[in-house]
């Protein structure tokens, strides 16, 4: 019978130990492996979702630049400025344009890299934009155009492949379109269509706010507007009179009301009836406003009345001026529904400080010189006769037995 030694059994427990060790290397590399392609693809996975989370930021971000300008901004050309800025940043795009919609086309507003799409106009159906602006759906082009895919597509200066044209709606209203295009060698995906709406969203809602915005300031300017004029000639009326009487007369401590009636009015008015009347009146104020300098003020107080208001210099001799030449043109012949009309004018002249210091009072002496021009003959002027304010002194040189008056014959 054979036995083994104590070395050979020594022998084959190293064997063992060595397999084991291996065995225990291979698994260990195997698990590292695997552990190394797991931790690869959560790195793979988490750059990705890094990517998407900081291009959604920046979209964020850029949206937010334009809902600021939308609501602190109501100059549209500014916020679709900002808002077209930002597209075309957010999605690296080579062009950018903003068309609104106007009588049944598209006309260019805004534009980023293509000057040429502002003011250009475009019908609904026809090019890219058109068949937007119809179908109302946002189209997301890869691949170059062709006329007879968007019959009108206008050509361009540079190959576009890829496109994103969005239509701008607000309350089921169409207002308009943005585009965009990308650069060469890149090509727009669906992410980028998600942020081109938001986009266009932010841009009909500024454009809506800023028509709300004009219409609301149009309205509020008509309405001081017609606090502050007469309807029939658009001339300042009584109120603006006296606020302008007061702000210059107080300012210079000078200044002189003339207060003009028409002679013949009412024969007019008996003849032509009242339109012919308010054409005469209109022709009246024209001939008024023509015949006063851009300090001065003409206005329309009632009837056939008015007003100039003659600023600076205490020297009665510039109102005296001004009121010999509006009688001089008011007497020349008008034409009203191919009539010749005639008409003369009288007028009342009193002086700031002189006369009154304020509105009612000035305006009651100037209505006393024209009762006087009126008695005198009409078609002439006066100056008031009422006793001059103590410690005040006129410009007219009072020669005349201190009688603060002069007639125009």
């Amino acid at each position: 019978m054979l036995t083994r030694g104590r070395g050979a059994d020594d022998t084959d427990v190293l064997l063992v130990s060595a397999c084991l060790v291996a065995a225990a290397f291979a698994t260990w590399a195997v698990v590292g492996q695997l552990r190394l392609r797991r931790l690869t693809h959560r790195i793979v996975v988490e750059q990705g979702r890094a990517d998407v989370l900081d291009e959604r930021l920046r979209v964020v971000s850029r949206l937010h630049d334009a809902g600021r300008a939308v609501n602190s901004v109501h100059e549209l050309d500014h916020v679709l400025g900002t808002i077209l800025n930002g597209v075309v940043d957010m999605l690296g795009a080579e062009t950018g344009s903003i068309m609104l919609v106007e009588d049944e086309e598209l006309r260019g507003v805004a534009a980023v890299g293509n000057e040429r799409a502002l003011g250009a106009r475009l019908s609904f159906g026809e090019g890219i934009a058109g068949r937007v602006a119809v179908v109302r759906n946002a189209l997301l082009l890869n691949g170059e155009a062709s006329d007879g895919a968007f019959p009108g597509l206008r050509p361009r200066r540079t190959r576009v492949d890829s496109a994103i044209s969005v239509p701008m709606i607000e309350r089921d209203q169409l207002i308009g379109v943005l585009n965009v295009t990308a650069p060469a060698t890149h090509v727009f995906n669906h992410r980028d269509l998600e942020a081109a709406r938001a986009f266009a969203e932010y841009a009909a809602a500024a454009i809506a706010k800023a028509r709300l915005y004009d219409n609301s300031r149009r309205k509020s300017e008509e309405l001081a507007y017609r606090a502050t004029h007469d309807a029939l000639t658009g001339l300042p009326n009584r109120s603006m009179l006296r606020d302008r009487l007061l702000r210059d007369g107080t300012a210079t401590s000078c200044g002189a009301l003339l207060f003009i009636d028409l002679d013949g009015f009412k024969a007019v008015n008996d003849v032509l009836g009242h339109a012919g009347g308010d054409v005469l009146l209109e022709a009246v104020a024209g001939r008024l406003s023509s015949a006063v300098s851009t300090t001065d003020t003409a206005a329309r107080v009632g009837g056939d009345e008015f007003a100039v208001f003659v600023t600076g210099g205490a020297d009665l001799r510039p109102a005296i001026a001004v009121a010999e030449r509006l009688i001089q043109r008011l007497s020349d012949p008008f034409v009203v529904f191919d009539q010749t009309v005639t008409v003369s004018a009288s007028v009342g002249i009193a002086q700031w400080g002189m006369h009154g210091d304020s509105f009612e009072d000035l305006f009651q002496a100037a209505d006393h010189a024209l009762y006087d021009a009126k008695k005198a003959g009409k078609n002439r002027w006066r100056v008031c006769s009422l006793p001059a304010v103590p410690g005040q002194r006129g410009g007219l040189d009072n020669a005349e037995g201190g009688a603060l008056c002069r007639v125009q014959m």
